[in-house]
């Protein structure tokens, strides 16, 4: 069986997991190569390894860069697939490609958020990718030849969450996801228009807050991973996802999580999908606050065609826009 190392992180809360069970359901061996861990391990001091996530202390990557070169030495894996913001050097990826012909590098956040180190290193990669057509583009601006692989839902991970079942919804709203200041804006704009309706939230930094309307508003203070997300979702009738203006022009990966629900979303618009996921077919967008609005009005008053276009877009999920579909591409890529 061929093996596959994916580095990157190896947190339940990260897209690794979803490639790894994809990529072992299409017949390889993987093995999630958390980078930052190996890294706090070398950090000899225990107050700086719980800071390790966010300092950069040069022998521990130094001593992490030789201790995954060696790995792959040993095991030459078939494919090495490097995920977001692994501290490799140049030299690293260059000293793997003397063994393994195939070392990709995935970038599946916002271009702003990419340091000098990940952009320099682009040039190395035998393969790249992006979850946005428009960081495809920037990369070919700057001598990078790219590929778009969208995000996708997780039909593995949540294969026991039954979207096509009859849900009882205890809520009128969710948003499941930690506090950022777009988000809020949306939730207050809606708690303001629907003071009879009951909220949902469940992420990080909330809890402190003030809104417009505390009386129909239930706030959980928790991470949540894949199924839980899909669980919390199901009990409401709209699934609210305020996009980070970062993702601009395309989504977050919430945008599909929803979608695996089959529970209808309002979105902010995703100019990238707007053809492929379209208007009150399978997505409802919003480009201001009084659009989100008037969307949910119109959800709300004729909601059995509004679940029957949640249910479209899960169906879409199951049948192409899923990782192992996404998986597949990176696979015809390595042969």
């Amino acid at each position: 069986m061929k093996k596959i190392y994916i580095l990157g992180s190896a947190s339940k809360f990260g897209m690794e997991r979803s490639y790894k069970s994809a990529l072992e359901k299409l017949g390889f061996e993987v093995e999630i190569i958390d980078f930052s861990n190996m890294v706090n391990a070398f950090i000899p001091v225990k107050f700086l390894q719980r800071l390790g996530l966010y300092i950069d202390i040069s022998p521990a990557i130094v001593k992490t860069n030789h201790s995954v070169a060696k790995k792959a030495f040993l095991e030459k894996p078939y494919a090495i697939i490097v995920f977001t913001h692994v501290k490799l050097y140049p030299g690293t990826i260059e000293y793997f490609k003397t063994f393994c012909k195939n070392v990709s590098f995935y970038w599946p956040d916002s271009i702003v958020n990419m340091s000098n180190n990940i952009f320099s290193n682009l040039k190395h990669y035998t393969k790249v990718y992006a979850h946005s057509k428009e960081n495809v583009d920037i990369f070919a601006k700057n001598g990078v030849k790219a590929q778009w692989l969208p995000f996708a839902g997780d039909t593995l991970l949540s294969e026991s969450f039954d979207a096509y079942s009859k849900k009882s919804a205890e809520y009128d709203f969710s948003f499941i996801g930690a506090y950022r200041p777009e988000r809020y804006d949306a939730i207050n704009e809606l708690l303001k228009n629907f003071p009879q309706s009951k909220f949902l939230l469940v992420g990080l930094g909330w809890k402190k807050l003030s809104f417009h309307n505390r009386n129909n508003l239930t706030i959980l203070d928790k991470m949540v991973d894949i199924n839980e997300f899909l669980d919390y979702t199901s009990k409401s009738k709209i699934a609210l996802n305020a996009i980070d203006h970062l993702n601009y022009p395309s989504s977050n990966l919430r945008f599909f999580e929803i979608a695996l629900s089959g529970i209808p979303q309002i979105a902010t618009f995703v100019p990238e999908f707007e053809e492929q996921f379209q208007e009150a077919k399978h997505v409802y967008y919003f480009k201001n606050l009084n659009e989100l609005v008037e969307k949910a009005k119109a959800i709300l008053s004729n909601y059995d065609e509004a679940l029957k276009c949640g249910l479209e877009f899960r169906k879409s999920v199951d049948s192409d826009h899923n990782y192992i579909s996404r998986a597949q591409s990176l696979v015809n890529d390595f042969i």
